[in-house]
């Protein structure tokens, strides 16, 4: 057994050291080797059991500070043999929605107070999708459709897959990346209702008002089915971890044990209702009618905007009427990254995208349309060639706030999520106006994403490749939705242009006194992005 306490910047957790032992700053690591016995035990208040009963020996290094001339501090080891070391592991003989916590404890057998000593340690894991899981025959049958709420769900449309195969591979694309919980601001007094199912226990619930809570799947089994009808479907066990924003998303997706932020889960999917419907328990279960008390319902839309970004949709109601239900439902999504949208799209399997927008650009490119004899003279430097395959930015550019004369250097990523053609009619001339939807994203320097207010940003309007400009609405992430009041307008340079920049001005049609009111800034790239 390897026990051990790391920082993360160690990478991987050392288990396969040779090391009996490794002590550095943001690493510690102990090997145990044990040997023991197997048997199957009946206990009635357990269940049918797997036991190990284990005993086990380590080399413990006793440190020994000093302080020399060449360094203030110092640690030299000396070593102590420990062969009284007790571990008892219970492994459940069936694996399946109440049937899944191993759990342990390691104890020593030398005197209190003695150097080898250590307090019992309490081991808590599950099984994984390495063991045979065992569908619940019996579960109840619970419907998605029970609550109004679900309107707000599906008010953009389920996705229709081709297959219970399409849909598995689906859910496990999404079940590898965190998935948002959104604070539901209908009910802001009630405390108990923020995680919905999960309990904080020790943990403060300032992490909810200070910065949110996500959720990861671990240990996703999807079966697919199809039946006497030629109906598909396909049975769905996992395991969702709720845990601070704050926290590494893949430290949190390698954890195994059960506690009140984890919810097991087990449902069913079928092309009838194009959603995954599953019951969910808490913690550690010992039978169904314990603590299986949540509803969870997925759901894929099939159409995106710039208000609706979302991969998929879940939420966590209660379908118990004990004291320990939560009231109000718990909202979680996916969001769509530039990457799965360019995946979808050599796949010809992207979601419709719904403009809604552009006649709010197109109304800001008239306020900006220069006159006729200026746009005519701009012809020969462009190219009209149909869609442009070549706007996405993806390069170092400086920050430009006028009202503070201060620049920032940032990297800047735009790209272009979908786009169309529409027509304009000026004077007897026929121009080619594309209707297009981008994502803005900043960096700093060091490649993490800047916490800022303003992005993501979510931009929909128009492309002139006549003059090389769009004109955009954006909407931002806020406190409490989308603040969709933002202008943005792109300037690409001319082939002929002795400056390859690219500028963007970004500014909020929000009055001064309004809280999401921002200062007008620009962007500027400093390396030609094409």
């Amino acid at each position: 057994m390897s026990i051990g306490i790391s920082d993360g910047s160690y990478g991987a957790f050392p288990t396969s050291s040779y090391l009996p032992f490794i002590i550095r700053p943001g690493l510690s690591f102990l090997k145990i080797s044990f040997e023991g016995v197997y048997l199957q035990s009946n206990d009635h208040e357990n269940g049918k059991e797997h036991l190990l009963c284990l005993l086990g020996n380590r080399t413990l290094p006793i440190s020994k500070p000093f302080i020399d001339d060449w360094n203030d501090h110092y640690l030299e080891y000396s070593l102590l043999q420990d062969d009284q070391i007790l571990l008892v592991l219970r492994y459940p003989q069936s694996f399946n929605l109440t049937s899944r916590a191993v759990r342990g404890e390691m104890r020593s057998l030398n005197k209190e107070g003695s150097l080898a000593y250590f307090d019992n340690v309490h081991i808590s894991s599950q099984l994984n999708v390495y063991s045979m899981y065992q569908f619940s025959s019996g579960l109840k049958s619970r419907s998605c459709d029970l609550h109004p709420y679900e309107q707000d769900m599906t008010v953009y449309g389920s996705k229709s897959f081709k297959s219970s195969f399409d849909f598995c591979h689906s859910l496990r694309g999404v079940s590898r990346r965190p998935f948002d919980i959104l604070q539901n601001h209908k009910d802001r007094h009630d405390a108990s209702s923020k995680l919905g199912p999960f309990q904080l226990g020790k943990e403060s619930d300032s992490s909810w008002s200070n910065g949110n809570y996500r959720l990861v799947f671990q240990d996703l089994i999807c079966d697919e089915e199809i039946n006497s009808n030629n109906l598909q479907s396909a049975r769905v066990s996992a395991v969702l971890r709720a845990f601070p924003a704050s926290m590494d998303a893949l430290t949190e997706q390698a954890r195994t044990g059960l506690s009140g932020m984890t919810l097991s889960v087990e449902g069913r999917w079928d092309s009838s209702t194009k959603k995954l419907c599953m019951m969910g328990c808490v913690g550690v279960v010992d039978s169904e009618s314990e603590v299986c008390n949540s509803l969870i319902s997925l759901n894929f839309p099939n159409v995106f905007s710039i208000e609706q970004r979302s991969l998929m949709k879940g939420s966590i109601s209660s379908i118990s009427n004990e004291t320990n239900m939560f009231f109000l439902p718990l909202f979680f999504d996916a969001q769509w990254s530039p990457m799965d949208l360019k995946s979808l799209m050599s796949l010809k399997d992207i979601p419709y995208y719904n403009y809604s927008k552009v006649d709010l650009a197109a109304a800001m490119k008239k306020k900006n349309q220069p006159s006729k004899s200026s746009s005519l003279s701009k012809k020969p430097f462009f190219k009209l060639n149909g869609y442009p395959n070549k706007l996405d930015i993806h390069t170092a550019a400086i920050r430009h706030e006028s009202s503070n004369n201060n620049n920032t250097k940032v990297y800047m990523e735009m790209e272009v999520l979908s786009h169309g053609a529409s027509y304009s009619y000026h004077h007897e001339e026929t121009t080619e106006i594309l209707n297009i939807s981008l994502q803005l994203t900043l960096y700093d320097a060091n490649f993490d994403e800047i916490a800022d207010p303003y992005y993501p940003c979510f931009l929909e309007g128009v492309y002139d490749p006549l003059a090389g400009n769009m004109y955009l609405i954006g909407c931002r992430k806020v406190s409490h939705g989308l603040d969709c009041l933002v202008e943005v307008k792109v300037q690409y340079p001319s082939e002929l242009s002795k400056d390859p920049s690219v500028v963007i001005t970004i500014t909020s049609q929000r009055s001064q006194q309004d809280k999401l009111h921002f200062k007008p800034f620009t962007l500027k790239t400093l390396l030609n992005p094409n």
